[in-house]
């Protein structure tokens, strides 16, 4: 499969996306209980197929994260679109420079926060 700048954007995109929604998304509350989890996630899985639709991506993972403990963990399309392999809460992606987005974000936090 050939992979266009395009569609290296659209990934780095995707995840910064997935990325803020699980921030606004993993708030203490969470952690109460599974029913209070699930009804927190209602319409989730539709709202990411949508995602993955609009922005004609393959596949991605979500995990959300509260403290330190998972609490939701799922892949959402396909990790290898041609074989129709599915995208797992364990599929590993390489994730290029990204981390330097990540770096970025985090000394402009700490900047703010003085």
């Amino acid at each position: 499969m050939y992979i266009t700048s395009k569609t290296k954007r659209r990934s780095a995109y995707l995840w910064i996306v997935t990325i803020g929604l699980l921030t606004l998304t993993a708030q203490p509350g969470l952690m109460a209980q599974d029913k209070e989890i699930a009804k927190k996630l209602q319409g989730f899985d539709a709202y990411m197929t949508k995602i993955l639709k609009d922005w004609n991506a393959p596949g991605v993972g979500v995990g959300i994260v509260v403290g330190d403990k998972i609490v939701f963990a799922k892949g959402y399309g396909y990790r290898d679109y041609e074989k129709k392999l599915p995208f797992t809460p364990t599929t590993l992606c390489q994730i290029a420079s990204n981390t330097k987005l990540f770096t970025a974000v985090a000394a402009g936090l700490l900047v703010d926060a003085g």
